[in-house]
């Protein structure tokens, strides 16, 4: 019983590991865009934010799992990961920058959302994987 548990659990986990960056990586971008207008984005940058959201998320999401940031588990963080979430975040904002230079050169992200959403991200993921290690280590103490 215990096995097929674990199983479940080991089957399930890529899913929600996927959705969970892809959720931290969306709020991530929304809020570097926020943070650049002083919470008043004009309509064109809102737009902007929107038609850029999905390949945004997605070139983070490849770069992750390329890079081995999905791989280990949550309570045996390290700064090994850490040095991972850096390589993988610095990677994913090259192919969004380069991704928004060659498909929409006339529209592009500005550079300063772009570093804040780089920022964001590791500060985001770093403290969400921060928090799982801390949560099982006080939950279950060695």
């Amino acid at each position: 019983m215990i096995w097929k548990l674990q199983r479940f659990l080991f089957l399930v986990r890529m899913p929600i590991l996927l959705l969970l960056h892809a959720m931290a990586f969306a709020l991530s971008y929304s809020l570097a865009t926020l943070l650049r207008f002083d919470f008043a984005v004009p309509p064109e940058s809102t737009q902007l934010l929107i038609t850029t959201m999905p390949w945004v998320i997605v070139g983070r999401l490849v770069c992750s799992y390329m890079l081995g940031s999905f791989h280990g588990w949550m309570r045996y963080v390290t700064f090994h990961d850490l040095v991972i979430l850096i390589r993988a975040t610095l990677a994913g904002t090259l192919v969004i920058v380069l991704t928004d230079y060659f498909v929409a050169p006339n529209d592009m992200i500005p550079r300063s959302i772009v570093v804040l959403e780089c920022l964001l991200t590791i500060i985001l993921i770093g403290a969400l994987r921060s928090a799982g290690r801390l949560s099982s280590e006080q939950l279950v103490p060695l």
